[in-house]
């Protein structure tokens, strides 16, 4: 699923079901796949997996400060 025109650079691999809904400039390969939910629930989840790595470093800092 591609949006309208958008640039994908060479070396690029897109797992099926993924919406790309911008342009790709670094190789590599990108899947996204979501369960199926309503869209109000979808649009909250949205919005908190975009912050997941940075709450997940943050949690492993304060578990090293603790030991």
């Amino acid at each position: 699923m591609i949006s309208w025109h958008l640039e994908i650079a060479d070396e690029v691999g897109i797992s099926g079901g993924t919406l790309i809904s911008k342009s790709i400039r670094d190789r590599g390969q990108y899947t996204a796949v979501c369960p199926f939910s309503s869209h109000e629930r979808w649009l909250k989840n949205a919005v908190q997996v975009k912050h997941l790595d940075a709450l997940a470093q943050r949690i492993k800092a304060l578990e090293d400060q603790a030991r």
